[in-house]
């Protein structure tokens, strides 16, 4: 892994994660960014546990090696990407997170896309964390802390990643910027656009760059005309109302409701809820 790289797209995180590495919380929660980057920032503080280097992770020690071909003794991952992950696995942990770490100062359980717990192994997760083995800690990455039980948030530390640029097609952008427009105005060529034959592709992927808009000015991270204007127009209570706004829209889309109609009514209710 290139971690001069990744200390360049997320340097808050990662200056972050440097300064913890001295003294480790117990629990750890990754959260935004993409699935690829919450992993690589995952591996990343299991590095930084790890290194022998003077600056970790150095990424070329025999530590740092190990981790980035998941080959760490020390590294305990469990990866929800693969599929749900079960009760019988969290169980499983209370007995490993009590060996000593082989080499490393720290032994770490990283956890995936830990959303993909159920209820189940989530309280199973909080009762190995009630009895902590002393060289263990914990790591969750998820896209939102929302997405696991709040008792399972109160005892993390969360760092937030700052979302990745993604590139839109310009025809989306295009839209954006209208959508923006409207409903940071009411005014705009939106409804005439909407008015005409909408593809649905393109309905889905406006309505998917919306989410993301919301998600980051929730995040304090703004990207795009649309963002900003969430921004400055609404506080927590209307960023929130606007997601709902965003997932209806993306659900009515699933059921085949006409994507101009979709859209139109996605723009109107954020025109009034921002107004």
């Amino acid at each position: 892994m290139d971690y001069a790289d990744l200390r360049a797209r997320q340097p808050r995180v990662t200056a972050a994660l440097s300064r913890l590495a001295v003294r480790p919380p117990a629990v750890l929660l990754l959260e935004g960014g993409s699935l690829e980057a919450r992993q690589n920032v995952g591996l990343f503080w299991a590095a930084a546990l790890s290194c022998q280097g003077e600056e970790p992770p150095c990424g070329g020690c025999s530590a740092c090696q190990a981790i980035a071909h998941a080959a760490s003794r020390d590294v305990e991952w469990i990866r929800g990407e693969e599929g749900e992950i079960k009760v019988d696995t969290v169980r499983a942990l209370r007995h490993k997170s009590m060996d000593p770490p082989a080499a490393a100062p720290w032994r770490l359980v990283l956890i995936t896309e830990a959303q993909a717990m159920n209820t189940s192994a989530q309280n199973a997760l909080l009762k190995v964390l009630e009895e902590p083995a002393p060289r263990t800690v914990f790591c969750l990455t998820l896209p939102h802390r929302d997405a696991v039980l709040p008792t399972v948030v109160s005892r993390s530390v969360c760092l937030t990643l700052a979302p990745e640029a993604q590139p839109v097609a310009p025809e989306v952008g295009t839209w954006l910027a209208s959508l923006a427009k409207f409903v940071g105005s009411g005014g705009g060529d939106w409804l005439s656009r909407t008015g005409g034959g909408v593809e649905s592709t393109l309905a889905l992927a406006v309505v998917v760059e919306v989410e993301r808009a919301v998600l980051g000015a929730l995040r304090g991270v703004p990207q795009g005309p649309l963002a900003d204007v969430f921004t400055r127009r609404g506080d927590i209570v209307r960023l929130r109302q606007a997601q709902l706004l965003a997932e209806e829209a993306r659900m009515r889309l699933q059921l085949g409701v006409g994507p101009g109609i979709v859209l139109e009514a996605l723009a109107m209710g954020l025109w009034r809820l921002l107004a």
